[in-house]
């Protein structure tokens, strides 16, 4: 018997509630996430927010919170490292949560610099120890280029010790702030308002003015903000390619579409059907 209208109306409407409350399917267009994920690889994204969506050291989707992409954000995907009421300190060789030291994934891509007589000979160890060539790029200071912790591992066992200091890791300096929880009391300084800065402007609309690293709201200096919602601190596994909170700032709940749960497709058949950690 074909089924009724009225059958193919609820059909209908529990595929669109599936889709909009529970799961969805996306496809990656960034590196944000090698080698977890991807350009072209198609995932399931959990929407269901509970406790634990998005949970700690998971791979989530999540629209850019910037005032100015406001009327059409566009989607990134990063990982969540740090939970509403945490404290991150930012450090070169990763990242501590509450005062643990959580180094860089194995699998987190990191910038490079080759300098001196390593300069030359370089190009030739990524092919010699089966190391997948990704960016090669001569600058003014030297042979730019990303790798792995690991690749950097095994690429140092080849050096001899005078070349060591030739291969240079570039990341930024250490920072520290802490992310909001909804209700509390966040102390503003010229730091941890340029992270908050977005937030605050989203959920004050013009009543907030920011001069000379100091919040006005409504005229009125104020060294404290009562934030609405809960944030959380993003950073993708491929640091020099990845959009995460280092450049739009924490990422309120609202703004997080989901956990990245399941790979169904990818060119690559050793990721199809696999969960995404």
């Amino acid at each position: 018997m074909l089924p009724t209208l009225a059958g193919w109306g609820i059909l209908f409407l529990c595929i669109f509630l599936i889709r909009y409350f529970l799961v969805q399917s996306y496809r990656i267009s960034t590196s944000s996430m090698q080698e977890n994920l991807q350009p072209g690889d198609y995932v399931l994204v959990n929407k269901f927010h509970t406790k634990n969506n998005p949970g700690r050291n998971r791979p989530v989707l999540f629209r850019s919170p910037l005032v100015a992409d406001s009327i059409h954000p566009p989607l990134f995907i990063s990982r969540c490292v740090g939970m509403p009421g945490d404290t991150v300190v930012v450090t070169p060789d990763g990242f501590r949560i509450n005062h643990v030291a959580f180094p860089y994934p194995p699998q987190a891509l990191l910038p490079y610099l080759v300098t001196g007589t390593l300069t030359d000979s370089f190009s030739g160890l990524p092919e010699q120890l089966k190391i997948p060539r990704r960016l090669l790029e001569v600058r003014e200071d030297g042979l730019h280029t990303v790798l792995t912790p690991f690749e950097e591992y095994m690429i140092r066992e080849e050096l001899t010790d005078p070349l060591q200091p030739c291969l240079a890791r570039l990341l930024p300096g250490s920072y520290s702030l802490i992310l909001p929880r909804r209700g509390q009391a966040c102390r503003l300084d010229p730091l941890s308002l340029h992270f908050y800065k977005e937030a605050i402007l989203a959920e004050t609309g013009e009543k907030a003015e920011f001069r000379e690293g100091k919040l006005f709201l409504e005229g009125k200096e104020t060294s404290f903000f009562f934030f609405s919602q809960d944030y959380y601190w993003l950073l993708a596994d491929n640091i020099p390619q990845g959009v995460d909170s280092r450049y739009v700032g924490i990422i309120p709940e609202d703004h997080i579409v989901g956990t990245i749960w399941w790979c169904w497709y990818s060119k690559d058949k050793n990721r199809i059907f696999k969960t995404v950690r």
